[in-house]
């Protein structure tokens, strides 16, 4: 389990015949972004709002499309995380230096291959709740 930031982010294992497997070196996580709204009122507010811009806006320029999306600071996607409770020193193989000289021998394959082997996976949403 990690841990962390007010939350705690379970295994996903399903399978309770699997033996435990060991703990691995580096962790992805991958971040989703959600937006909540509190109440049907909120959402209305919000739908009307959007509604009117748009056709506010439509008149002006009509090659444009319109998109909404969630814009947090600071945000990237993905992020890897090294676990430094398993001992060891350091990240060997696993830094841009490693991975450019197996790049230039042609290596990529196999170098994406072990480094998956010493990775676990782990999605977490972050959900931001408005309320109107």
């Amino acid at each position: 389990m990690l841990t962390g930031g007010g939350g705690t982010i379970p295994d996903t294992t399903d399978d309770s015949t699997q033996k435990p497997s060991m703990p691995k070196q580096f962790t992805k996580i991958t971040l989703d972004k959600l937006l909540l709204f509190a109440n049907d009122a909120t959402y209305y507010d919000y739908v009307d709002q959007e509604s009117s811009f748009r056709h506010l806006h439509e008149k002006w320029d009509v090659h444009s499309t319109f998109k909404s999306r969630l814009v947090m600071d600071g945000y990237l996607p993905k992020i890897l995380v090294v676990n430094h409770s398993l001992g060891g020193t350091g990240t060997g193989l696993i830094k841009n230096l490693w991975y450019w000289v197996f790049t230039c021998f042609g290596m990529t394959v196999p170098y994406r291959i072990w480094f998956s082997y010493h990775c676990s996976n782990t999605e977490v949403t972050i959900a931001k709740e408005v309320k109107g």
